[in-house]
């Protein structure tokens, strides 16, 4: 089955940083939304990272919270995949571990609405495994819906001139427009900029005057789908 991966970044607030004794995820909530047609998820989006002075194995659970009739979800943490009846990473040959300071970004959410429309809610909770109380979690919230037939085409440039002390600029062409914009984020993850964008073609130039000095990420999304992503540099 063909999947469309669709980044959590969509999410349309900044995110916050929430801690457990010995770990912390960079979001609390997450909102996907895709066709009814197909799998589609998000990704890279959830880090954990260990903050305690000791490696911790690290598991997931997962508790769904509203379930979408004949739908199927299942999710990834480090190289396995989970198939839809589990409902936490108890592989014994995958065992994830985090050493002190270091994260982890490989955690997946999948969800197949299998033709049907409406919402799914899951809370997936990561949790060191010799003290489950010491856990953090999210939840995301997939929203399944009939999407457009109609094919959208995305040309868009590289950011230039990068670095950049005021304006980094992209040029763009985009069919079938229906809500697209270009967000931004510095390298904790935090959203720093949204810039939306109304016309099918043209110039978009992000004032990065404001910006601190440093290395920038950003996500161009078209009608609740990511199309490109990259980094760019800002100066004094």
């Amino acid at each position: 089955m063909k999947k469309i991966i669709l980044s959590a970044v969509i999410a349309i607030f900044a995110i916050t940083v929430t801690f457990g004794q010995s770990l912390s995820i960079n979001r609390r909530n997450v909102w996907v939304n895709g066709p009814s047609t197909t799998a589609f998820a998000h990704y890279d989006t959830i880090t954990i990272k260990n903050i305690s002075g000791s490696d911790k194995v690290i598991r997931v659970q997962r508790y769904v919270q509203t379930f979408l009739g004949g739908s199927e979800n299942y999710f990834c943490w480090g190289a396995t995949c989970y198939p839809p009846n589990a409902n936490i990473s108890n592989s014994p040959i995958d065992i994830v571990t985090i050493t002190p300071g270091d994260t982890n970004n490989t955690f997946k959410g999948y969800l197949d609405p299998v033709n049907n429309v409406g919402t799914c809610i899951i809370k997936y909770c990561f949790f060191d495994v010799t003290n489950q109380a010491d856990s953090v979690c999210f939840t995301a919230t997939y929203n399944a819906g009939v999407v457009s037939t109609e094919e959208t085409t995305v040309k868009v440039s590289n950011p230039y001139p990068n670095p950049s002390s005021d304006n980094v600029n992209f040029t763009y062409n985009i069919s079938n427009i229906n809500k697209a914009s270009l967000k931004v984020y510095n390298m904790l993850g935090a959203l720093v900029k949204t810039v939306n964008i109304t016309d099918n073609t043209g110039k978009l130039a992000v004032n990065t005057s404001d910006l601190r000095p440093g290395l920038y990420l950003y996500d161009l999304q078209v009608n609740g789908k990511s199309y490109k992503t990259g980094k760019f540099t800002v100066i004094q």
